[in-house]
């Protein structure tokens, strides 16, 4: 990810408390797929070479479609992020390869903090769900992190020092 202080326009007097990123298993689910396109046209590549002007089109289409997706799914799994700073909380949120949303809320606004673990693979893993609730019917949610109780205790406690 590139420099903190410049995707989230840190203030002067802002420090960053905590930072909550996506487990890997993420990443794994958005490149694995990509990944196997890429073997496959690896491995019939000689016979899509053999098939003409169709066969070598075809094949260059696949290599960069699948590069394009994984290089997508890594953007999009290191562009996701929850920041805890002492003054607020910044959701980061990357979609797409060129887009990304930065989201705030006060920390003086917020209102409801909650780590959920549900299903077995997450329990297996230690994986939770943060969901924060603040004013204006405003709610920042982020799946599949690790130490999620840790950045809820840290927000509580700089919640408190406001």
């Amino acid at each position: 990810m590139k420099d903190l202080r410049f995707l989230c326009r840190l203030k002067e007097d802002e420090i960053v408390q905590k930072i909550v990123r996506l487990h890997a298993s993420e990443l794994w689910l958005k490149v694995l797929p990509w990944g196997i396109v890429l073997c496959i046209v690896s491995f019939f590549l000689f016979f899509l070479l053999r098939g003409g002007w169709i066969g070598i089109l075809l094949a260059v289409v696949l290599v960069l479609a699948s590069l394009y997706g994984i290089f997508q799914g890594f953007a999009c799994w290191d562009g996701t992020a929850l920041v805890l700073t002492n003054k607020r909380l910044l959701l980061l949120r990357r979609k797409r390869l060129w887009s990304r949303t930065v989201e705030e809320m006060p920390l003086s606004e917020t209102r409801h903090v909650e780590a959920r673990k549900r299903g077995s693979w997450r329990r297996i893993f230690a994986l939770s769900s943060i969901t924060v609730k603040g004013g204006q019917n405003q709610q920042f949610s982020l799946r599949s992190v690790t130490a999620a109780d840790q950045f809820v205790e840290s927000l509580k406690e700089t919640r408190k020092m406001l």
